[in-house]
C-alpha cells in the first residue's frame, strides 16, 4: 500500500494527475462524484486517455442539483456512464440490471479513483447501509445511507466490481479528514469495521491513499 499525505495542494494534485494519466490506450476509468476531483475532470486528457468513464456511485433524486452526473457534465466536457436517469423519484424506478448489462459490455477498469469519507466509506458503500437491491451480476446495488443527519437511497458500484481493478487510488482532503488518515496510517482496531479497512484487508492490487492536510 501506498500512503502519501501532502501539506501542498499543487503537489497532491501534480502527483494524482500524473499517476492517472501513467495509463493510457484502452483502457477505461472508475470516477467518484464531489467537488474534491474536479481538478482531475478539467484537464482535457481524461477524456483522451480512457475509451470509457464510470460513475461510482450516485445519489437517486429529483434534484439535479445534488446529481454526481449532473454537476460532473455541467461543469466539464467528459463523457461519463451514469448509473440511472434523471429525474428519479423513487429507487424502484431504477433497471440494475439494464445499467449493469451495459457496463459489463465494456472492458473492466483496470483503475477506479475514489474519494474518502472521515467515516472510512468510499463510493456509497457505508458502514451502516442497507442494501436494497442489486442486480444478477453483482456490478450494481441501490442503498439506504445514513450520514449524520442525511438520509437517503444511492446506487452504486459494488465493492466486488471496484475490488476488481487492479489500481485504486484513494484522493481525500481538508483537515477534517486527518484522523481518517492517520487511522489508516497506524492501522486502528476501529478501522476493521469500516469499509475502507474491510477493502485494504481483502484488496490484492495496487492501492494508493492520498491525502493532503490543506484545501
Amino acid at each position: 500500500m501506498y500512503l502519501k499525505k501532502f501539506n501542498s495542494l499543487r503537489a497532491w494534485k501534480q502527483e494524482i494527475q500524473e499517476l492517472v494519466f501513467s495509463f493510457s490506450g484502452d483502457e477505461n476509468i472508475i470516477i467518484p462524484g464531489g467537488q474534491t476531483p474536479f481538478f482531475l475532470y478539467q484537464n482535457k486528457e481524461l477524456n483522451k486517455s480512457f475509451v470509457n468513464i464510470i460513475l461510482s456511485d450516485e445519489r437517486i433524486t429529483t434534484n439535479i442539483e445534488r446529481s454526481n452526473y449532473q454537476q460532473i457534465i455541467k461543469n466539464t466536457k467528459l463523457k461519463i456512464q451514469k448509473l440511472c436517469h434523471f429525474p428519479i423519484h423513487d429507487y424502484r424506478d431504477i433497471d440494475l440490471d439494464e445499467t449493469s448489462l451495459r457496463i459489463s459490455k465494456l472492458k473492466q477498469p483496470l483503475i477506479a479513483v475514489l474519494g474518502l469519507g472521515d467515516d472510512g466509506h468510499y463510493a456509497s458503500i457505508f458502514e451502516n447501509s442497507r442494501e436494497v437491491k442489486s442486480d444478477s451480476k453483482n456490478i450494481l446495488k441501490i442503498v439506504k445511507i445514513k450520514y449524520g443527519d442525511l438520509k437517503e437511497f444511492r446506487v452504486s458500484l459494488s465493492e466486488n466490481f471496484i475490488s476488481k481493478c487492479s489500481t485504486l487510488i484513494f484522493i481525500f482532503k481538508g483537515r477534517e479528514k486527518k484522523k481518517i488518515f492517520e487511522k489508516i496510517e497506524n492501522n486502528c482496531k476501529s478501522l476493521r469495521n469500516m469499509p475502507i479497512g474491510k477493502l485494504i484487508e481483502s484488496y490484492s492490487g495496487n492501492l494508493k491513499i492520498m491525502y493532503c492536510v490543506n484545501d
